[in-house]
């Protein structure tokens, strides 16, 4: 899930990277080869449906609450290991959710 979300992230910085070359590239520059290096990228990220189907088994309200009763019994492995990916799930929520709003009140 974790590994899923940043390949996303970075999918959506190579694709404005590539929208950048495309449009300011030099005639000497090879598009097609530009272009190929860009898919064999995409072609190496985690499928979408498989992450989605790890983010619908385990939400991450779920996630957070087994950090919460982890930190509470003392448990510090398994509270480490739960944590770095409930924070790269937070940071992106948004490729997770993505009809989440963020309200101010």
């Amino acid at each position: 899930m974790k590994n899923a979300l940043i390949q996303i992230h970075q999918k959506k910085q190579r694709d404005k990277e590539k929208r950048e070359k495309i449009q300011t590239r030099n005639e000497n520059e090879d598009v097609e080869a530009l272009m190929n290096r860009f898919k064999e990228q995409d072609l190496e990220m985690i499928k979408e449906k498989d992450w989605k189907f790890a983010s619908y088994n385990v939400p991450v309200e779920v996630h957070i609450e087994l950090i919460k009763l982890c930190f509470e019994a003392k448990l510090w492995n398994e509270f480490e290991e739960l944590l770095d990916p409930a924070l790269v799930r937070l940071k992106f929520r948004r490729y997770e959710v993505p009809f989440l709003a963020t309200i101010d009140v």
